[in-house]
């Protein structure tokens, strides 16, 4: 597989001089451009296997290797404990784990300042179910 990529520095010259209405002055009185370019550069780069040719094998790893962890969310934990527990935790639950944890937690928009109705507390067996949970998706140790 092989491509061709192209810089031509007067085709920036004519982006940036065409912004400017042909002239840019600089502060020391002289034109940042001249009204014609002194040369034009044309760099011409391979893709590929090859002499004089830039590998794509080293491009995708080092790609791959700057790529973020996924971000966990609820939803996620929520499916994590349901298929090996066979049971539902609220998103409320997982939250008060995450507080006595001392994880980050993150502003709600939709939250409210206080509660209609007291929040009911998670049994031990889901606090350990979503700690569990936490652990694989390696949130905590």
């Amino acid at each position: 597989m092989q491509r061709v990529s192209e810089l031509s520095i007067y085709g920036e010259y004519l982006r940036l001089s065409s912004r400017a209405s042909g002239k840019m002055a600089r502060r020391d009185g002289c034109n940042a451009f001249p009204q014609k370019p002194d040369s034009v550069i044309n760099v011409k780069v391979e893709f590929g296997e090859g002499e004089g040719k830039v590998p794509l094998d080293n491009i995708a790893k080092r790609a791959t290797a700057y790529k973020p962890k996924e971000r966990v969310i609820y939803k996620m934990i929520k499916e994590y404990i349901e298929a090996k527990y066979g049971f539902k935790v609220h998103t409320a639950y997982i939250a008060e784990v995450k507080r006595e944890l001392g994880l980050p937690m993150y502003d709600a928009p939709n939250a409210v300042e206080e509660l209609k109705q007291p929040r009911k507390h998670q049994t031990a067996e889901k606090a350990e179910a979503i700690k569990d949970a936490l652990e694989y998706f390696g949130i905590i140790i």
